[in-house]
């Protein structure tokens, strides 16, 4: 396997590519789609049932997230591995990426708030805070240790313990190695997912621990191996037609990509992963055609723009401004109308608090990234909102 980028050549990660940032857009709709869904039907039709699975399946976006995280995240550590002050420079701009967005709404609702005595309403397991601050809820959330108003935060903690080992693993490996590496992560995961199955583990751990979620991030890092091995690259590219027969083969299969469950939870996973990665590969690819240009949709590059502060908030929002305005319109959630109106003004209120968020507070912090820079290297800010 050849290693990447000849000499003096731009790397791929300095190429910003729109349909990936459309990517991004259409995993965090799928992500608040499901998250914000509050319609509990009582009618038991087809009608009915249909529009339920399509919500309950937007869990489906994390995954998407977490495949095309492992690719973005993994071609800029190739590609200034070398270079001086490489984990530094690394660690430095992720973090400024990452965290003053993350610790400043911990400060303001588990610092701030309870200080004035207010929002208790919202604060239902802040005892367990310790683990928000760590990184580490994602191993005690299953267990009932979780602050409610922060559940999604456990993705957030799944990325952050990966990429505190991986860049060292690809500092450490070639291209080669690096590949197999990866690909026994993606089967160590399976394998775990497997043995937790049979012995009976929380779903919700299944769910959220990284050791079961890390073949997403380590097929996103394959993806990332590949397209840098001209010999590879355009076949991986052109695999958008086997990518919707497996997709659709695996929905028949896990009755509807469930999210808990044996069969969804072992062989579901597998499934979307290597679609997902397909999906990353040929919006990556220079000759990617129907998936490329349907990514680019001005909308869904918007949304993948502001994606990570949109989910930051969206829980957030829905807890503190939507569950108390549903508590006097229970009507809402009996109405497929009136549920999806409720859904998407909710999506369209975090895009705003998420631009006005980025705009005013994380942009300050991401210009801070310039001094960050490996040298030699010709690296853009693709890493942009890859978590």
């Amino acid at each position: 396997m050849n290693e990447p980028t000849p000499s003096g050549a731009q790397p791929l990660s300095a190429r910003h590519v729109r349909s990936l940032d459309g990517v991004r857009g259409v995993a965090l709709s799928l992500v608040l789609m499901h998250s914000l869904n509050v319609m509990d039907l009582p009618d038991a039709g087809a009608f009915s049932s249909v529009l339920e699975h399509v919500f309950e399946v937007g869990w489906i976006g994390v995954q998407l997230f977490f495949v095309l995280s492992g690719y973005l995240i993994t071609g800029i550590l190739i590609d200034s591995r070398g270079s001086t002050g490489y984990l530094r420079s690394f660690y430095a701009r992720r973090a400024l990426r990452i965290w003053p967005l993350y610790y400043a709404v911990l400060v303001v609702f588990l610092v701030v708030v309870p200080f004035f005595g207010w929002g208790k309403q919202w604060l239902q397991g802040a005892e367990h805070q310790v683990w928000l601050w760590t990184y580490l809820v994602n191993w005690v959330e299953p267990y009932g240790q979780g602050v409610r108003l922060f559940s999604h935060f456990w993705s957030l903690a799944v990325e952050e313990q990966f990429y505190l080992i991986w860049p060292f693993v690809v500092r450490w490996c070639s291209l080669r190695q690096l590949a197999w590496v990866a690909s026994g992560m993606v089967v160590v995961a399976l394998l775990t997912r497997l043995w937790m199955v049979n012995v009976g583990a929380s779903e919700d751990a299944i769910y959220m621990f990284t050791i079961c979620r890390m073949d997403a991030l380590a097929a996103g890092a394959l993806v990332a191996i590949a397209m840098r091995c001209p010999s590879i690259a355009p076949r991986l590219e052109r695999l958008g037609l086997p990518g919707l027969i497996l997709f659709a083969s695996g929905a028949l299969v896990t009755q509807g990509y469930h999210r808990t469950g044996a069969v969804p939870q072992v062989l579901g996973y597998l499934l979307l992963t290597i679609v997902f990665a397909i999906v990353v590969a040929s919006c990556a690819g220079e000759s990617s055609r129907l998936p490329g240009r349907t990514m680019q949709s001005g909308l869904l590059v918007s949304i993948g723009r502001y994606s990570y502060g949109m989910y930051i908030f969206g829980m957030v929002l829905h807890r503190c401004i939507g569950e108390p305005f549903l508590a006097t319109h229970e009507w809402v959630k009996a109405s497929a109308c009136a549920g999806i109106c409720y859904t998407l003004l909710m999506i369209s209120l975090t895009y705003v608090v998420a631009a006005i968020s980025f705009h005013a507070f994380e942009i300050r912090w991401l210009r801070l990234k310039r001094f960050f820079i490996p040298r030699p290297a010709l690296m853009a800010d693709a890493e942009g909102a890859a978590s």
